[in-house]
């Protein structure tokens, strides 16, 4: 329904439930009765629920892809499967700094090495499309106009020196 309540349900035979019950009390001692209580009125819903923000994700992730197809045509993307969001490469440079330079433009975006323990995937920034469609093609005009300002500066994609773990 929305990630932030944290409540979820579980379908499954009564042993196992039992045992998930016990790990989740020692982990957690126990979920919120209050958000339990706001949640529990959706169950009924949640498949029309999943429905509409199926459709809605389907139509978010076309019109970022078609964007960057449009104003972006040198990045490169797979069409994800799933998921919030579209993890791109770009053909040169560094994703931090064109980050940085990025909201200077007025649109965050996130630079692959946020997500990396060892500061790979220098060359890539994970775009959401989870927006309507107005302030993602907005957001996509804003990108590309801080790519166009950071192009003559960009490089090569910098590597992070390889370890070798023994």
């Amino acid at each position: 329904v929305w990630g932030g309540l944290r409540v979820g349900w579980l379908r499954a035979p009564v042993e196992f439930t039992q045992q998930v019950g016990v790990l989740k009390l020692a982990a957690d001692h126990g979920g919120s009765i209050v958000s339990q209580g706001i949640a529990t009125p959706f169950i009924e819903q949640l498949d029309a629920i999943a429905a509409s923000r199926r459709e809605r994700l389907v139509a978010g992730c076309t019109t970022v892809l078609d964007e960057l197809r449009a104003r972006l045509p040198e990045w490169r993307f797979t069409r994800p499967t799933g998921g919030l969001s579209v993890w791109v490469r770009i053909p040169r440079g560094n994703a931090t700094t064109l980050a940085e330079l990025a909201a200077a433009h007025g649109v965050i975006i996130v630079p692959g090495p946020t997500f990396s323990p060892s500061g790979g995937s220098v060359d890539r920034v994970r775009l959401p499309y989870g927006d309507d469609p107005a302030t993602m093609r907005e957001g996509i005009a804003r990108l590309a106009a801080a790519w166009e300002a950071y192009r003559p500066l960009a490089t090569a994609p910098e590597r992070p020196p390889m370890r070798i773990v023994v």
